[in-house]
């Protein structure tokens, strides 16, 4: 049964000096089965985004955690899911930087599992998005598994779940985030003038504890809610962290290109990877440092995120951040310089870094080696980072458009000499890479920068361990100028 609680923010919106614009947005808390079913079978068969490893314990201490047949439903989604889901495309007409500005079909199920009050009406807004006949096999071992969800999850949920929405909304309150919200709304220039009407979707964890993950997909906000939890500071803050992220996809296309622009006209070397922290690092320092202190009444001491270049970057750019907020100033170009300059100051090695240049990662990989999902899942797992820009070592014509200031990372084995060869055409320092590939033994790594971009050039066979290299290249120091075997 779907559960709503309404809130009112009334919000002022200057478009223009002088001029307030009274605006109106609501939101529902809700418990909806459906979408806390689906993140539940993501997490349990190892294709969700940010799988909740406490929902994970609760499945694999139960009796199905181990069941052969339950296992071989999951393997069939997991590999319609890797076939099928990763399919997408950008919006037209934004800036590069908001690739996020588009449409795939993984959250496009997201959304429609938030609006469907079962799994024949989630099957019915799916319908197309999937061949006919994976569809229908893709469903069937859906409600193999609904039971189970039931019995692990939902059953033990219903109850606490009521009282744990009613006590999340007195954090909100408590914390006059409200408040805070109107104040953010300005800074990112929010495109809310016409109204704006949300929905706050919570999935049900009946035992253990943790941050857990949250969400936006337009106008609906997905957040993990661990009901053992007595303190629901940090969940009411990780609410507050997607309507950040909701205010800055609002953003008209000019402003986001004035934005783009501000940037571009900056000098520093390190102005792009500046540019790449600010969605994330708004949000993470908002949520983390103003929204959480307003609820708990105390700083946040530990770490703001789990990628160490937004928990850094965040906390290096929070008085930066909270000096416009409080003045309800909105963004500029003098903020744009100030949040560059921090960003330089905090990471001064941002370019030799491994840690920070896999964030930033162009990955093309021979796929008789693993296809592109299996390389990025690799990736996810060893670096809980995501690689979104990803293409076969063949279509290297893609090198100089969307190489940029991205690490290229090129993964192949002893029978991709001639395609990585190839890139020298493109990448001069090749010519010399490519030698010391061919005198790789391998499972290894060569590093290597082309006008002070790097490099990592993997030497690797089908099986072997791709995760474990990812996380020796971490390791590193500094990447090298010159190429370099780094691991044999």
């Amino acid at each position: 049964m779907q559960t709503r609680l309404m809130i009112a923010l009334s919000l002022y919106l200057w478009t223009t000096p002088g001029l307030a614009n009274p605006l109106t947005i609501q939101f529902n808390i809700e418990t909806s089965p459906t979408v806390s079913f689906w993140t539940f079978v993501k997490t349990i068969g190892d294709f969700d985004r940010h799988p909740s490893t406490a929902m994970q314990d609760i499945f694999l201490k139960s009796k199905y955690g181990t069941d052969l047949s339950i296992k071989s439903k999951l393997a069939e989604l997991r590999h319609i899911h890797e076939v099928y889901f990763n399919q997408s495309y950008d919006f037209r007409g934004y800036p590069a930087a908001k690739g996020e500005l588009g449409w795939d079909i993984d959250h496009h199920f997201d959304y429609q599992a938030t609006q469907s009050k079962d799994l024949t009406e989630f099957k019915s807004r799916t319908l197309l998005l999937l061949p006919l006949q994976e569809q229908s096999k893709f469903f069937q071992d859906l409600a193999v598994l609904k039971p189970i969800y039931e019995e692990l999850i939902g059953i033990p949920s219903e109850h606490a779940l009521n009282e744990y929405r009613e006590r999340l909304k007195q954090a909100w309150d408590k914390g006059h985030l409200s408040d805070l919200l109107t104040k953010a709304a300005l800074f990112y220039h929010a495109n809310w003038q016409t109204g704006a009407d949300f929905s706050i979707h919570l999935i049900p964890i009946p035992a253990g504890t943790g941050k857990g993950h949250s969400s936006v997909i337009g106008n609906v906000i997905l957040v993990d809610a661990f009901l053992e939890e007595k303190d629901l500071s940090l969940r009411a803050s990780l609410v507050f962290h997607e309507f950040c992220h909701a205010a800055a996809l609002s953003q008209s296309v000019e402003l986001q290109k004035q934005i783009t622009a501000w940037f571009e006209k900056n000098t520093s070397p390190l102005r792009s990877y500046a540019q790449s922290l600010l969605e994330e690092g708004l949000a993470t320092a908002l949520s983390s440092g103003l929204a959480y202190k307003a609820v708990a009444g105390k700083e946040d001491l530990g770490p703001w995120s789990d990628t160490e270049e937004y928990d850094r970057g965040s906390k290096a750019e929070i008085d930066l951040i909270r000096s416009y907020v409080n003045l309800s100033k909105p963004i500029d170009e003098v903020f744009i310089d100030r949040w560059v300059e921090n960003y330089a100051k905090k990471f001064p090695d941002a370019l030799t870094s491994p840690t920070v240049r896999l964030r930033h990662t162009l990955l093309m990989l021979d796929e008789s080696v693993m296809n592109l999902s299996e390389a990025k899942s690799q990736i996810k797992k060893a670096t809980r980072i995501n690689v979104l820009t990803g293409h076969s070592l063949s279509s290297n014509d893609r090198l100089m458009t969307d190489f940029e200031d991205s690490l290229l990372m090129i993964v192949g084995n002893k029978d991709s000499e001639l395609e990585i060869e190839s890139l020298s055409k493109a990448l001069p320092v090749m010519k010399v890479a490519v030698p010391l590939y061919k005198k790789l033994r391998g499972p290894g790594v060569i590093a290597a920068f082309a006008k002070d971009r790097p490099i990592l050039l993997f030497k690797v066979d089908k099986g072997d361990d791709f995760k474990d290299l990812l996380r020796r290249v971490l390791l590193e120091k500094g990447l090298p100028s010159e190429p370099k075997i780094i691991i044999d």
